[in-house]
């Protein structure tokens, strides 16, 4: 790369590709201070950034340059504050950190090479979060932290500048696919307050997607609102700005990862939610993300509290549909952890009658008859889930665990039903749109064996078995009795002794 101009490396490896390289030298001790943010800044004025490069320049200390950078970083400066203002839409990235070094490189180099302004509030990082995000030409703000994610928020708008605010958390990336979309919208859209779609990944179970405001213009009295889960729409609603739905754009949150995760951001958000709540006691999202706090925590009955003061509340019913019809179908997921099929089937019935798109009451209604041994209706069911688009909303929706699950389930009940043809023709068809799920060869395997394709049972047991080794009993088994009918029983005796388990009666 050092054989190349800046620009040339710009055209070869892309300005964020080049940015990332020269920071990671940085960081290794390959360059000096100065010649890092010499060859950063000259990047980000080549790519029309030169708010970015400004910051840079300004965050070192003219009387201790070396005399090897001094005249050509004091050049630069000189020549940044000269440039005219810029008329064109520009937009500014907000974000707000707490010793989030492990994360926030990711995030920031997803958007490195389109932002014009980055702006970071760090609440009281320990660690070298700070340190990280200059590294990237973001102006830092340090703020204690005060109970209050509107608060910290609306101080990072405070130091913007740009025409635009786009907003991520420290531990959110932008699906690079968003990039042509988000820079179009803030330089055609005009004034709105745009939603983009939100995937919200939970361990290895796919990703929870849902609408959330990221994007809207900086204007005076557009600010956040509500200590925990802050909006930006009470204010925008107050100064006419329009909403608009932009699922075209993504980005991927990674916050929730773990159940000790979860767990410690609801016992964080329990009481900024409860003080929100005794100024807005009617709010429905407050409800909402209450009781969902509530459910994290395992307090069921006072979820089940939460839920029903929004399911009984006929103005939620009227004004704010999507928080009504998921509190009816976590009421109905409360019944079903209980047993209490009866009332969870009721509860289901009437989240689909309110909307049909909800698949994922389409899957809990048919582990309620598979339960009850219900076989038809549970196919059918499981059937409308997996073909079901569901819709993107303002509560998550997991679209890709529900649809795997869904077939998954249909898969088995047509094996117990010993209709092994469809079962494999079914699962042939899975496999090709999820070719990641284990348990699809394993049941693949199951269905071959039982119409005697020994070959193609050996071929998915072993698949299975490549793609998970450990704690995958019904493969060993599979392979066990493929072998046994083939009356080679050292190896029926070699499968079960490395899967630890018996051949079943």
């Amino acid at each position: 790369m050092q054989n190349y101009s800046i620009a040339e490396c710009i055209r070869k490896y892309g300005a964020s590709g080049y940015l990332n390289v020269v920071r990671k030298r940085f960081c290794a001790g390959g360059y000096s201070r100065e010649r890092f943010i010499y060859l950063a800044a000259r990047t980000y004025l080549l790519i029309d950034k030169p708010g970015r490069a400004l910051a840079l320049l300004e965050s070192l200390d003219s009387a201790i340059i070396s005399s090897d950078y001094n005249t050509d970083l004091l050049d630069l400066t000189g020549k940044m504050k000269s440039l005219p203002i810029v008329s064109s839409p520009t937009c500014s990235l907000n974000m707000i950190a707490k010793n989030e070094s492990l994360n926030i490189a990711s995030a920031l180099d997803s958007v490195d090479d389109i932002m014009d302004e980055i702006v970071v509030c760090d609440t009281g990082s320990v660690d070298s979060t700070k340190e990280i995000a200059a590294l990237y030409g973001a102006t830092v703000i340090c703020e204690p932290w005060r109970d209050d994610f509107s608060a910290a928020r609306n101080s990072a708008i405070n130091a913007s500048t740009c025409s635009w605010i786009f907003w991520m958390d420290a531990d959110d990336v932008l699906d690079p696919r968003s990039k042509g979309e988000l820079i179009n919208l803030w330089r055609t859209a005009g004034a709105v307050a745009a939603a983009f779609r939100i995937a919200c990944q939970q361990d290895a179970c796919g990703a929870g997607e849902f609408m959330q405001v990221r994007l809207f213009p900086r204007k005076k009295g557009v600010k956040f609102e509500r200590r925990v889960h802050e909006q930006i729409m009470f204010s925008a609603l107050r100064n006419n700005i329009p909403f608009i739905q932009c699922p075209l754009v993504c980005v991927v949150h990674t916050g929730y990862n773990g159940p000790e995760t979860r767990k410690a951001k609801a016992l964080r958000n329990r009481p900024l939610i409860l003080a929100e709540l005794s100024e807005f006691p009617d709010d429905p999202a407050l409800l909402l993300n209450y009781g969902d706090c509530l459910m994290v925590l395992e307090q069921w009955d006072d979820a089940f509290k939460t839920y029903m003061c929004i399911a009984r509340n006929r103005t939620i019913h009227d004004k704010y549909p999507e928080v009504f019809v998921q509190a009816v179908f976590n009421i109905a997921g409360l019944h079903h952890s209980k047993k209490d099929y009866d009332s969870a089937k009721l509860w289901l019935m009437a989240c689909l009658n309110l909307d049909p798109t909800r698949i994922e009451a389409l899957f809990l209604l048919g582990l309620i008859h598979e339960a009850l041994r219900n076989f038809p209706r549970a196919l059918e069911c499981f059937l409308a889930a997996a073909r079901g688009n569901g819709a993107l909303r303002q509560t998550a929706t997991n679209t890709y665990k529900i649809k795997i699950q869904s077939i998954y389930h249909c898969a088995r009940i047509l094996l117990s039903a010993q209709y092994f043809s469809q079962a494999e023709e079914l699962l042939t068809h899975a496999i090709k749109a999820f070719p990641n799920v284990v348990e699809y060869y394993t049941l693949l395997g199951q269905a071959s064996i039982k119409q005697n394709k020994l070959k193609e049972a050996a071929a998915a047991f072993l698949q299975s078995l490549s793609m998970s080794p450990d704690k995958n009993v019904d493969a060993y088994i599979g392979m066990a009795l493929v072998y046994e009918q083939m009356h080679d029983y050292g190896k029926v005796k070699e499968y079960l002794k490395m899967g630890n388990v018996e051949m079943p009666a």
